[in-house]
């Protein structure tokens, strides 16, 4: 991505290990780098301080990408603190926008979160 050369090499480095080389099985990568791309864009016109702001925003209106983006950001910590019970509140607003990844992450994210209350 372009937008990584911008932003601190500390930054840009935790975004590209989080965020692109854990996407999930099934990803729709175009607009997963999409949303990003757009965010970081914001970001440097000065419109938003950070990605998960411009996110955020997104998410408001309702936009099943952002959202889902958001979610994952939560679930692994990815430059917000991570946060089960947010990642699983936007995968489900994603989800019932029918963003199939969406959907595939709350199944997984439930299946982990059961298996870390029986100890594995």
């Amino acid at each position: 991505m372009r937008i990584l050369s911008k932003i601190s090499p500390l930054k840009g480095a935790v975004l590209a290990l989080a965020l692109f080389t854990s996407i999930p099985p099934g990803q729709a990568a175009d607009s997963f780098d999409t949303a990003v791309e757009a965010g970081f864009d914001a970001i440097l016109l000065g419109k938003f301080a950070t990605l998960a702001d411009y996110l955020h925003a997104r998410f408001k209106q309702k936009d099943p990408v952002a959202a889902y983006v958001l979610g994952f950001m939560y679930e692994h910590g990815a430059l917000v603190s991570m946060d089960r019970s947010k990642a699983m509140e936007h995968y489900r607003m994603s989800a019932s926008l029918d963003y199939a990844d969406a959907k595939l992450a709350i199944e997984s994210l439930s299946q982990r979160i059961e298996a870390s209350k029986s100890g594995f």
